[in-house]
């Protein structure tokens, strides 16, 4: 489709301190895996240039007045004759110029086991360029014991982003902590994961990134019979407040099914369904709140070197207060897959998709859409994998159609031809070659609507082991 987007807000960078007192603590909760002090372990140091190039821009929200409530970040000096209520309408914003940085990163790696059946990591890293900063801290620890097993998770992502003539910041903490228990032949697991998230920004109203707080209790039963067939049950329950913006404030619900099974005679057979509910105060006068489901079955037949696969998913997102934004929609998806393997290095696989949109209140974005692609992996020497793929959407009413709807988007039919590729290449010993690409070009039937879509990156790293194994 043409690019979309609502208008940003363009601001100068103001120095801020990075939060690092979140991860701090992450770590030091680390420690009662350890016992006594480490035993020297494996760590390793990379180091290098790295390389973006995109035209994709964060997701931003078009701020409407529409109600009556208060909101603190509008009103910071309180609004006690004035209430208004804050309606978040999100989007993709696309540049038709691409922007490219080129910086270096630097990434540790240290793993270690600390006595019988306690096991730790760390990975620290950052990345630093001209109008793009990132880094993390990633920590995991894990205390085995055979039936009963303890296990702690954080993640510390930063994010400074000044391209396209913007600057955008966002700290993000997640603790996850986690409960496994198993049954002695390990058919049966159980696991309980509790997690908090933080998320902290430069408190920039017009960007769809901003201050949250969100808490999550999860529950999978999984089940392992001996002829390789399987059941999982994954429950969560949620919410996510946003301290200066409360009409955003969420209560999530999801429920998810898996079967896996082997039928003999080289088929297999899956099956799922997922139903995942959001809900939130005020439901009258906000478009963000939904019921989602999904359904997907699946059946593999594998005989030597030969493969194939045919698939169909179906996905419904049905909103409490639809509007133009936020609509009732249907997606149809019908995938095949032919391929070949050459000996366990190489495959070579051919996918055609047939995808379906159907919209009850927004009749100008239903669609049909086909596509056939060719892709191939190879895992010897390193990992590649690339897909080309070309097809064509056809939109069911067209632009002239719509002309009675105010707000309604027109669209024009396109081809659109697709290319992606994943690398990960050791070069010698110490260097190590990392790319990714993926690029869209739509053609449409109206010229002025031509677009393109890209992301590509690229790493060399140097890397050697500190110290250990």
């Amino acid at each position: 489709m043409p690019p979309t987007g609502m208008r940003t807000h363009l601001r100068g960078f103001r120095p801020q301190q990075s939060c690092w007192a979140a991860p701090a603590l992450a770590l030091l909760l680390l420690l009662p895996f350890s016992g006594s002090p480490a035993r020297a372990g494996g760590a390793r140091l990379e180091i290098g240039p790295a390389f973006e190039y995109t035209n994709l821009i964060y997701r931003f929200s078009d701020v409407q007045v529409v109600g009556t409530s208060c909101d603190s970040l509008l009103h910071p000096g309180g609004c006690a004759d004035s209430d208004l209520t804050v309606l978040f309408r999100d989007t993709l914003l696309i540049s038709r110029d691409p922007e490219s940085v080129r910086g270096a990163y630097v990434r540790l790696q240290y793993a270690d086991t600390l006595g019988h059946g306690r096991f730790i990591s760390l990975e620290p890293e950052l990345r630093m360029a001209r109008e793009l900063v990132t880094g993390h801290l990633y920590g995991s620890g894990r205390w085995l014991a055979g039936e009963v097993n303890l296990g702690l998770d954080q993640r510390f992502d930063h994010t400074l982003d000044q391209r396209f003539g913007l600057s955008r910041r966002l700290d993000s903490e997640q603790l996850t902590g986690l409960l496994e228990l198993r049954n002695q032949d390990l058919s049966w697991t159980f696991q309980a994961r509790p997690r908090v998230q933080l998320d902290r920004t430069d408190g920039d109203l017009s960007n769809y990134l901003q201050d949250s707080n969100a808490g999550r209790l999860s529950f999978s039963i999984d089940h392992f019979d001996q002829r390789g067939g399987s059941v999982e049950l994954d429950l969560y329950a949620g919410a996510r407040s946003y301290p200066d913006t409360v009409e955003r404030n969420y209560r999530e619900f999801f429920g998810g099914l898996r079967v896996d099974q082997m039928l003999g005679g080289g088929l297999r057979a899956l099956g799922a369904g997922e139903l995942e509910r959001r809900a939130g105060n005020r439901a009258d006068s906000r478009h963000d709140l939904f019921t989602r489901w999904r359904g997907e079955g699946e059946l593999d037949y594998f005989a030597d070197s030969w493969k194939a696969r045919l698939r169909g998913q179906a996905d419904g997102y049905n909103y409490s207060n639809a509007d133009d934004v936020y609509f009732d929609n249907r997606l149809v998806r019908l995938e095949a897959l032919y391929g070949r393997d050459f000996g366990l290095s190489v495959g070579v696989e051919l996918k055609p998709r047939l995808e379906l949109l159907r919209t009850p209140s927004q009749a100008n974005e239903e669609y049909n859409q086909f596509s056939l692609g060719l892709g191939a992996t190879r895992l010897g020497g390193g990992f590649l994998d690339v897909l080309f793929e070309a097809g064509r959407r056809h939109y069911l009413v067209g632009a002239s159609s719509s002309a009675d709807t105010l707000l309604a988007t027109t669209h024009t039919d396109y081809h659109f031809y697709s290319a992606s590729a994943l690398l990960t290449q050791p070069l010698g010993e110490h260097f190590r070659l990392k790319g990714t690409l993926d690029y869209q070009a739509e053609v449409h039937d109206d010229s002025a609507d031509n677009n393109h879509i890209i992301y590509a990156s690229a790493e060399l790293g140097y890397s050697f082991r500190l110290f250990g194994r």
